[in-house]
């Protein structure tokens, strides 16, 4: 399946997609500049601000450099050396200045002490310990970093858990870069989208937030690449290895399961014959999902949505805004979540450059959708299904602010983007959404 020229122009895309990073450069540069004068709200060690400032040249040096590189083993192993380094290069920086691998990360410390409590066991009591000490949710980080451990020790262990988040992020990007060919047929933008993915500066943050994630992500993407291989062949083979990719994300995260599910649905049944009377019933589905919302959470995960969202109303209060924290979470999910350029948060400030360039092409992302929906391209229905529930989790849930949550969801981000990247020409509603989004990541840091 090829992406029709009728809907595609390359010229269109790479003119936007410049633009775009001309604007990265210069906010970014004019963010630490302004943040440098006014103070930050931290104390913060100068190798952190050093840090923002390399990761985020080298980051904008390679999206720019993508769009020239026509070999995908070229490109993948750009992604990895650059995952590599960095990962590395952190590590070390977190051993040296706070005498920890994870840094400041709390939950990672969890995983790492269960992994050394079970590096003796044998593997039936490994397996009976993550059963018992977990909650499902956890239950494949867990497994991952305790075997791990037996099988190298804990500190090399450590490690070789740094090494294989490199190697995840490198197949996750050539999926993401089959599946791109797939929906687009043009290696241009499918190089781009992977570059999009790879070197995503969150991904190389080296506490569990990013490696939990970037193991969780691989199966996501593993799901979608054979998703659409069954799109393509309808071979047993594929919808089965969907089916397994789709249960294996249940030990993650269970809500992500469901949305999976329905996703592989809308793609097993969407073909362009019905591709008019899908879209329909999904826009329908979606007007009635608040009312049917509570009960396919509550018989999917145990979890009822009156605790889903008083979960939600203690986080936004806890975020002591002077506004609406729902109007937060909602302008979050679509627009961020939002980088910070006077403050850590832990480990925030070095993945700011990503955060901003998630920021300035949200105008893009919103403009696939308008695009898929107006010429009912049925080929992204599920994706972009996808991306629609992540939009609801995100702010049901009041994680919205929370990368570990959006980056989920970042895989149909970079999709959808692509698509509006490649159709939207207005340069007035371009400029205008990038310049407001610019406006609230400057009032957010500086509230």
């Amino acid at each position: 399946m090829r992406y029709n020229n009728y809907y595609y122009s390359i010229q269109r895309f790479l003119k936007n997609y410049n633009h775009t990073l001309l604007l990265l450069a210069v906010s970014l540069c004019g963010y630490m500049i302004l943040t440098a004068i006014l103070g930050y709200k931290e104390n913060l060690a100068p190798f952190m601000i050093l840090s923002q400032f390399i990761v985020g040249l080298v980051f904008i040096g390679a999206l720019f450099i993508s769009k020239y590189i026509k070999s995908l083993n070229q490109l993948l192993f750009c992604i990895f050396v650059y995952n590599v380094f960095f990962s590395f290069y952190f590590r070390i920086l977190f051993l040296d200045h706070y005498g920890m691998p994870y840094g400041l990360a709390v939950d990672s410390y969890s995983y790492d002490q269960f992994g050394y409590r079970c590096q003796n066991s044998s593997f039936n009591q490994l397996v009976k310990n993550v059963f018992a000490e977990w909650d499902i949710d956890d239950i494949g980080y867990s497994l991952f970093t305790a075997l791990t451990f037996k099988l190298f020790g804990v500190e090399v262990g450590r490690w070789v858990i740094l090494l294989c988040n490199s190697i995840f992020v490198t197949i996750a990007s050539k999926m993401l870069y089959v599946i791109s060919d797939t929906l687009f047929g043009v290696k241009k933008i499918s190089c781009i989208a992977s570059a999009m993915w790879g070197f995503f500066p969150f991904m190389l943050i080296t506490t569990s937030v990013g490696l939990k994630e970037n193991v969780f992500c691989t199966i996501i993407m593993s799901f979608w690449y054979c998703a659409y291989k069954y799109f393509i062949n309808k071979g047993i083979f594929w919808f089965a290895l969907s089916l397994i990719f789709i249960l294996l994300t249940f030990t993650f995260r269970t809500a992500i399961t469901l949305m999976l599910l329905l996703s592989f649905i809308v793609l097993c049944l969407t073909n362009k014959n019905n591709r008019k009377s899908i879209l329909r019933l999904l826009i329908l589905s979606g007007v009635a999902t608040p009312i049917f919302a509570s009960l396919a959470i509550e018989k999917f995960t145990g979890i009822s949505m009156e605790q889903v969202i008083a979960v939600a109303e203690h986080r936004n209060a806890s975020m002591g805004a002077s506004v609406s924290g729902n109007m937060i979470q909602t302008i979050s999910a679509f627009i961020g979540p939002f980088p910070n350029f006077n403050r850590l948060v832990q480990y925030g400030l070095y993945h700011s450059s990503g955060l901003l360039l998630k920021g300035i092409t949200s105008v893009f992302c919103v403009s696939g959708i308008y695009y898929i929906i107006k010429s009912y391209d049925y080929r992204f229905y599920p994706i972009l299904l996808y991306w629609i529930f992540g939009i609801a989790l995100l702010i049901l849930g009041g994680v919205a602010l929370d990368m570990r949550y959006a980056i989920t969801f970042y895989m149909a981000y970079v999709i959808l983007a692509c698509y509006g990247l490649s159709r939207i020409k207005n340069k007035f509603i371009i400029a205008g959404v990038q310049l407001s989004t610019l406006a609230v990541i400057l009032l957010y840091n500086f509230r």
